[in-house]
């Protein structure tokens, strides 16, 4: 179920196993994710939790729910990485190995993808900033590895999802004995 952000009037807040939170969600009293429950983040939305008691025994992932990674396509250079960060794609191969995609930057830039017989895919541009006040962007998705030139069997990988934006501002008590992740993706083959 996706539970939509909103004032929730100091009403308490747990969601389920298996639900998605979306969006921002402020005036919360206490916000719990019981041991054993997994919660998702929705996919290319940034998650803000105010509360006044913040208790995560559970999960909260957000692993690969920021901005989406490139497209494979077929024989063509891979799709870019979406977001501020997102990776180049890989260059078409035109004997044998394709370049694979670069990797998404956030608060440093992405590592440029392997080159094989090609150029390398370029890693994406460093964003972001560690000051909690500021703006908290999605992570960047990775590009996607080119594929083999026409005529030529072979498809490159999708580039994976960059992380999703998690922020959590407790005013009374914040314990996290369970797991938050906010890592992005592994591409796909």
């Amino acid at each position: 179920m996706v539970i939509n952000g909103g004032n929730y009037g100091g009403a308490n807040l747990t969601p389920a196993n298996g639900d998605i939170l979306n969006g921002i969600f402020t005036n919360v009293g206490t916000f719990t994710i019981p041991a054993g429950a997994t919660v998702l983040v929705q996919p290319g939305v940034a998650l803000e939790i105010h509360a006044v008691n913040i208790n995560i025994q559970g999960t909260l992932d957000g692993s690969g729910r920021g901005s989406a990674g490139g497209a494979a396509i077929p024989n063509a250079t891979g799709g870019t990485g979406a977001g501020p960060g997102g990776g180049a794609g890989g260059v078409v191969g035109q004997a044998i190995h394709p370049s694979g995609g670069g990797g998404a930057g956030y608060g440093g830039g992405g590592i440029g993808g392997n080159p094989h017989d090609q150029t390398p895919a370029a890693g994406g541009p460093a964003y972001g900033t560690n000051n909690t006040l500021a703006s908290r962007p999605l992570g960047s998705g990775g590009g996607a590895g080119g594929s083999n030139a026409p005529g030529q069997t072979g498809l490159g990988g999708a580039g994976g999802a960059g992380g999703a934006s998690i922020f959590l501002d407790a005013t009374g008590s914040l314990t996290i004995a369970g797991t938050v992740n906010a890592n992005g993706a592994n591409g796909v083959l």
